[in-house]
């Protein structure tokens, strides 16, 4: 049996979950009294090889769990592993990131690495259906397709947006009005969503969608900023499109999330290419305006850079 474990992939949501169930299982079995808790922030490898060498104190088993590592080499794992005590259990939970997030290809015997990858497509809206399930309401699938829209994917903020919706939903589940009405946007989810309506042409729905933001409390320094970026998306697609290159690419190379794109690309290979640039140009200078005060725009006074996020929205091509 193993005694070296690594959680590791960017999907925090699951990876904090299966942690928080290993220390609950281990508490039942054993007691909080050997369970270790260590921040991986200027660990030195001593301390670690100190910690996981020390035997159980009036139990059979310790637990030590080391949080939120960012890279290990194939040397530190083969040095960690040597030094565990048998009836010592090492749990090093790393850092969320992307593909193998900083584990090494080659494993010393006795490790088991376990990955957690966010959930793709339809799965998403399965696990959300299940999430509702769990706290006793239902939820339509239309309510799961704009909760989405408006959140995005991150996990953790879905389960606490799922629980607040059950507690104001009627009839015992959750529908697409109950979204609308009483979930609260993520900055990605506004890119989206505008992004959405404006590449299909629907320049009213995002003038109601923006307004609807801004009643509800949204900060429109907030807004502002998700409308540039999603311009600067719509800019990157539109010239990525114009120099035949792959829009494809656009995620990684720019670090923009596949979703804030997945019409723009159809929309930028229709769009002329002039009134795109026109439209950044625009932006740009609006932008550079607000931060050097040409525009009234303060907390106070909102009420220029309203009326700056409703002419963006129109000069969109």
């Amino acid at each position: 049996m193993a005694n070296l474990y690594i959680f590791a992939g960017e999907n925090d949501y699951l990876l904090s979950q299966e942690r928080r169930r290993w220390i609950a299982e281990f508490v039942k079995r054993h007691g909080e009294d050997n369970i270790v808790r260590i921040a991986a922030e200027q660990l030195p490898l001593r301390q670690l090889l100190d910690e996981t060498g020390t035997a159980p104190f009036l139990a059979t088993k310790r637990l030590v769990i080391v949080e939120g590592l960012k890279r290990l080499s194939g040397k530190d794992l083969e040095s960690l592993s040597a030094a565990i005590h048998p009836d010592v259990v090492v749990l090093l939970a790393m850092q969320a990131m992307s593909g193998k997030g900083g584990v090494p290809k080659d494993v010393p015997e006795g490790c088991d690495v376990k990955m957690f990858s966010p959930p793709r497509g339809k799965q998403v809206r399965e696990w959300l259906m299940q999430e509702a399930r769990s706290v006793g309401v239902g939820m339509e699938a239309s309510a799961a397709d704009v909760l989405l829209t408006l959140v995005g994917n991150d996990q953790g903020m879905l389960a606490m947006e799922v629980r607040k919706l059950a507690l104001g939903c009627h009839d015992g589940a959750i529908t697409a009005n109950d979204v609308r009405r009483l979930a609260v946007p993520s900055p990605e989810g506004v890119i989206w969503s505008l992004t959405d309506a404006l590449c299909a042409g629907r320049r009213t729905e995002a003038l109601a969608q923006a307004k609807d933001l801004l009643d509800r409390g949204t900060d429109p320094f907030g807004l502002w900023a998700a409308l540039l970026t999603m311009v600067r998306n719509v800019g990157l697609v539109s010239a990525a499109v114009a120099d035949h290159a792959d829009p494809g690419s656009i995620p990684e190379q720019f670090d923009v999330h596949p979703f804030a794109i997945r019409n723009v690309i159809p929309y930028a290979r229709r769009a002329d290419h002039a009134r795109v640039r026109s439209c950044v140009a625009w932006v740009t200078e609006a932008d550079i305006a607000v931060k050097t005060g040409s525009y009234r725009a303060s907390d106070e006074a909102p009420q220029e850079l309203h009326a700056l996020i409703d002419r963006c929205i129109m000069v969109c091509p």
